[in-house]
Formats: structure tokens, C-alpha cells, sequence
């Protein structure tokens, strides 16, 4: 086996112990959004959307290694893909190595994940109103409205509690991991013939 499809492998059981790591965490964060004082509350909803992107990143990254041919062996200037890709470059570059995972990765109640993780991350919070966030549009915005000074704040819809949102966010983290586990075990047989090596 070569040094670089054993570091695959390595990558592989790196990858899987930070998966089920942000799993935890971001568990951990939907349990203290419940706390009363609002300074903790607000990190753990930051620190929630913080480990559930990253397990949706290296989970990505899981399937990339065990999907792709030469995903062990190919790099560019900036050195292996292997340690970079994620859940974007993933779906955007080869989606058709992957056709099985796009169900998991890419559902209606992921992409609103996503969006709410990356709008904490590039722009500014979600409009709060009475511990609620305009549903309506957590799939279609990014940079949103400051409710005291922006008027069409007053046009969001559909608003919901924020606690169950984050509930069905981490129900179905949990579900993606759980369902695309499955499917890598699956998989796992081209990895071999890609590293021309047996796991046992």
C-alpha cells in the first residue's frame, strides 16, 4: 500500500472521530440554548450551527476519500484534496461520484443549516422576535435585516421558535450521519479497489 493511500485511511479515522466529536458538541449546545441568561444562549446557538456545519464538512470529506477515484492521491498547488474538500466543493465538483449522499447532504432541512450557519459566519445574526425566527426566510437569505432601523424586517413570515428549529436541525443531523454511515459501509469495497488494498 502506498504512503499516501495509507494516509487515506488515517484521514478516514480522523474524519469519523470528528464526526461523531460534532455530533456530540453540537448536542451539547442545543441542550444550553435553554438556559436563562441570554449571553449563553446566544453562544450556544453560534456554537450549535459551528459543530453541526462541521460535521456536514468532514462527513463530506468521508464520502469524497471512499467515492472518488484518486480522492487519495490527488492534490494542486494547495496539496491534497483529501484535506480541504467539504461539503460544498463536494457537492459543486463531484456530484456525480456521489449521487447516493446528495439525498442526505443536500435536504431542505440541511440547506436551512447550512444557510443559517453560513449567515452567522459571513454576515450577522438571525432577526429575533420574541425568541423566533422568520422561517420564511431562512432559506432565501443571507444578509438580513436589522430590525431597528431596516423597515422590511417587518416582512419576514412564517415565524417560529427558535428552540424548535434547532430541534429539527439536530434530529436531522443525527439522521444524516446515521443514514450516510450506512451508505459508506456500503462503499467501502471501492475505496479498496481505488487503494488496491483489503481492509480487515
Amino acid at each position: 500500500m502506498s504512503s499516501e493511500a495509507k494516509d487515506a485511511y488515517l484521514s478516514l479515522g480522523k474524519c469519523h472521530y470528528e464526526v461523531v466529536c460534532s455530533l456530540g458538541y453540537a448536542g451539547k449546545a442545543f441542550c444550553d440554548i435553554h438556559t436563562e441568561n441570554p449571553f449563553v444562549c446566544g453562544k450556544a446557538i453560534k456554537d450549535f450551527y459551528f459543530h453541526g456545519g462541521t460535521l456536514l464538512d468532514i462527513l463530506s470529506r468521508i464520502v469524497f476519500v471512499i467515492n472518488v477515484p484518486n480522492s487519495h492521491s490527488s492534490k494542486d498547488n494547495k496539496g491534497y484534496h483529501k484535506h480541504w474538500i467539504d461539503r460544498a466543493r463536494l457537492l459543486n465538483g463531484y456530484r456525480t461520484y456521489v449521487t447516493d449522499y446528495v439525498q442526505f447532504l443536500e435536504s431542505s432541512v440541511i440547506q436551512e443549516l447550512v444557510n443559517i450557519r453560513n449567515s452567522m459566519a459571513h454576515y450577522w445574526r438571525i432577526p429575533n422576535k420574541d425568541s423566533m425566527w422568520p422561517r420564511g426566510e431562512l432559506r432565501s437569505e443571507k444578509a438580513f435585516a436589522w430590525p431597528y432601523d431596516e423597515p422590511h424586517f417587518d416582512d419576514y413570515t412564517d415565524w417560529q421558535p427558535i428552540g424548535t428549529i434547532i430541534k429539527e436541525h439536530f434530529t436531522e443531523l443525527e439522521r444524516v450521519q446515521s443514514e450516510v454511515f450506512i451508505v459508506l459501509v456500503r462503499d467501502l469495497p471501492k475505496f479498496e479497489k481505488y487503494i488496491c488494498a483489503t481492509i480487515i
